[in-house]
Formats: structure tokens, C-alpha cells, sequence
């Protein structure tokens, strides 16, 4: 514990407290300078009027400190309490972000494995169609040869036979054209949900560096307490 004489306004006190002995005369000084000071414009004011102003004013001082000190810490609740939310706001920016960056990917994938899937099938087209012309032109041979009347019957059964591969070819030519046709209509619509995606993945850019500059204040804010 601290003990110290100090002199307000010429009188002598013998002041104690548990901080040490350079902060009670600072604060005997302080209230020593606000008398002097009152007595400075009033030298007809008594010591005792000289010294409860001086308390008075020291008081409206601590008063209104205190106050500036409530007003500070209520706003640096609000101000945290608005970092919190930019903050949530920022990382369901982020985590839809990466959410779109995921859906995307796996878009971009679909429709690479359908590009394969539809060559594939053009081939695949294209194999059945010399298949089937190949058919047709037998046929055609067939029926152009001339033949006795047991050859007739069997050339007949062989006719039939390829009229019924080549029907059943262009059947599947058939299949595989309207199953192209709807993997082209499938492709353009991964497309456009493709443009789609990155449209919403460019909105959610500019959302998050929005919300970053908006951050910016409150972190420094922060930082400087």
C-alpha cells in the first residue's frame, strides 16, 4: 500500500491507497491544477468553494467519460454483432460457391460422357447402315438371278430371310436415330444448364466480394481493439 504527502491548493494531505506513490501525486496534482484553476477566475472564492467546484467538475468529467465509455462499448457490440452476421453471410456465400463449383464439375462430366455416348452411336449408326446396304444390295442380286424351279424355292426362303434382316436393320437404324435425337436434346440442355451454372457461379462472385467489402470496416474495427 502507497503512502504520500501531497499539497492541494497549500494545504498538506497525507494520502494512502494501494497504487504506488507516482499515481496518488499525479492525481493530487490533477485536483491541485483544478482549484488553482477556479481560483484563477474567481479570487474571491474560498478554498472550501474552490475545492467542491473543482470535485464537481472532476465529476462531470468522470460522468461523461464513463458515458463516452458506454456509448463506445455498446457500439463495439453492435459492431460485433454485424461482424457475426457478415461473417455467416460470408461462409453460406462460400459454402454455395463451392456447391455450384461441385454441380458444375459434374455437369461438365455428364456431358462429356454423353459427347461419347452419341459418337458411339453415330458409329454404331453408321456400321448398321452399310450393314443394311450391303443386305439390300444381296437382295437385290438375288432377285436378278435366274434360276430353275428347286433353286427358285430355296433362293425364295433366302429372299425372305434378308428381306426380314434388312427390315429388322433399318428398325434399329431407326431406334438409334431417335435415341440420337434425344441425347442431342439432352446435350443442349446440359448446356444451357451448364451457361446456367456459371451465370449463377459469376452472381455468387460478385455477391461474395460484396460481402468482403462490405466486411472490411468491421474487421479493422476489431483488429484495432
Amino acid at each position: 500500500m502507497g503512502s504520500v504527502t501531497v499539497r492541494i491548493n497549500g494545504i498538506d494531505y497525507n494520502l494512502k491507497g494501494k497504487d504506488d506513490e507516482e499515481y496518488l501525486n499525479y492525481i493530487a496534482n490533477y485536483v491541485d491544477e483544478k482549484v488553482k484553476e477556479i481560483l484563477s477566475k474567481n479570487n474571491k472564492l474560498s478554498s472550501v468553494a474552490a475545492t467542491v467546484l473543482a470535485a464537481i467538475n472532476i465529476s462531470d468529467e468522470l460522468f461523461k467519460v464513463n458515458n463516452d465509455y458506454n456509448d463506445l462499448l455498446g457500439n463495439f457490440e453492435s459492431l460485433q454483432k454485424e461482424n457475426d452476421k457478415l461473417k455467416q453471410s460470408l461462409e453460406d456465400v462460400e459454402r454455395k460457391e463451392d456447391e455450384e463449383k461441385e454441380e458444375y464439375v459434374s455437369m461438365m462430366q455428364a456431358i462429356e460422357d454423353l459427347k461419347l455416348e452419341k459418337l458411339s452411336l453415330e458409329e454404331k449408326n453408321s456400321s448398321l447402315l452399310e450393314v443394311l446396304n450391303s443386305k439390300n444390295n444381296e437382295l437385290e442380286e438375288l432377285k436378278n438371278v435366274q434360276l430353275d424351279e428347286g433353286q427358285e424355292e430355296d433362293l425364295s426362303e433366302q429372299i425372305t430371310e434378308l428381306e426380314s434382316a434388312a427390315k429388322k436393320l433399318l428398325e434399329e437404324n431407326n431406334s438409334l436415330k431417335l435415341v440420337n435425337r434425344e441425347m442431342k436434346f439432352e446435350l443442349q440442355s446440359s448446356k444451357y444448364k451448364v451457361m446456367d451454372l456459371e451465370k449463377k457461379y459469376l452472381d455468387s462472385q460478385i455477391k461474395l466480394a460484396t460481402e468482403i467489402k462490405k466486411r472490411e470496416p468491421y474487421l479493422k474495427v476489431k483488429d484495432n481493439k
